[in-house]
């Protein structure tokens, strides 16, 4: 390493020379010259750089894949030529597709042709039908679903919460009234449903009337909430939850709670409720035509008034 040939034969001479010492092994008293050896007269060899490298260190053949099952190949082919010519030699190239697993590149062709087409639906439930498990046939179905037009009804159905199914449920609760055979738990309790600022609440989806109300709200059907709320008398959560469910159902709320309501003020607070005022002109005791006109006052718009005004005077010289 970093030294001449010529150099290292002259330290083994200086190492083989010391061994013997510098005394005469024949007894003369002389010492002895070192050893010499002779020099080589030969010329060092010159070595030129490649430009390219030889034939030989070329690559005769090749073979690589490539993504998609692609295998390009390459060769050397020499072509004959006239003697005296220089041989030359062409150069081949080969791509070709290999297919090893037959199912899944129909699997893929297939998927291919969905995506083109946009038929997520069909396909998903073609899927769902061919599973063999019950985890595959759920994913199968939770991806149909994203592709559906009602996408969070379909979700409620695979989370167990079908309208169809419900709305059996309030009927069958609803018509209990009407001595049938129909018995629905009434096991109530109290600790399920209690506000309280902080921990965890129970959500319960039982048969009873408070579990149907519950699925009722889960699934956004206040109109179903509130006729049980009705049925079960509970008249101040279905007013409530019927001021959730819009103005239209709040109407016919009010409409159902004053028909089930007697009380002495239920027709006068029902036409303020309902801004009849002249249900109040025309159907109240004429002894009480003050109390009716202070209510026209109060409530009236002035283009209702003048006329609400002549129905009471007209009631009053009649009668």
């Amino acid at each position: 390493m970093g030294g001449s040939t010529d150099g290292l034969r002259q330290k083994q001479v200086d190492k083989l020379s010391s061994s013997f010492g510098n005394l005469d092994p024949f007894g003369t008293g002389q010492p002895l010259p070192p050893l010499q050896i002779p020099q080589q007269t030969g010329q060092h060899a010159v070595v030129l750089p490649l430009k390219k490298p030889p034939k030989w260190v070329r690559r005769p053949v090749g073979a690589s894949f490539s993504f998609g099952g692609k295998l390009v190949t390459f060769e050397g082919v020499k072509v004959p030529t006239p003697q005296g010519a220089e041989q030359q030699q062409q150069h081949h190239v080969f791509i070709s597709q290999v297919v090893t697993e037959k199912e899944f590149l129909r699997r893929s062709d297939q998927l291919q042709q969905v995506v083109q087409s946009q038929g997520f639906v069909s396909y998903c439930q073609e899927k769902s039908d061919a599973s063999q498990t019950e985890f595959e046939k759920n994913v199968w179905s939770f991806l149909k679903v994203n592709f559906e037009d009602d996408s969070r009804g379909k979700y409620l159905e695979l989370l167990g919460y079908r309208k169809e199914d419900l709305g059996k449920k309030v009927a069958l609760a609803l018509n209990k009234v009407d001595g049938s055979n129909v018995r629905i738990k009434e096991e109530k309790q109290e600790s399920d449903f209690l506000p309280s600022a902080g921990g965890t609440f129970n959500i319960s989806v039982s048969g009873d009337i408070d579990g149907l109300i519950t699925q009722a709200l889960l699934t956004g059907n206040f109109e179903s909430a509130v006729d049980l709320c009705l049925h079960d008398n509970r008249m101040a959560d279905a007013i409530i939850l019927a001021i959730a469910g819009g103005q239209e159902l709040l109407a016919r709320t009010q409409k159902k709670y004053f028909a089930k309501s007697q009380s002495k003020i239920t027709r006068l607070i029902t036409a303020v409720v309902m801004k009849n005022w002249k249900e109040i002109v025309v159907s109240c005791d004429l002894k009480n035509w003050r109390e009716a006109l202070a209510a026209v006052l109060t409530y009236a718009k002035p283009d209702e008034f003048p006329s609400l005004c002549d129905l009471l005077g007209a009631r009053l010289e009649s009668e």
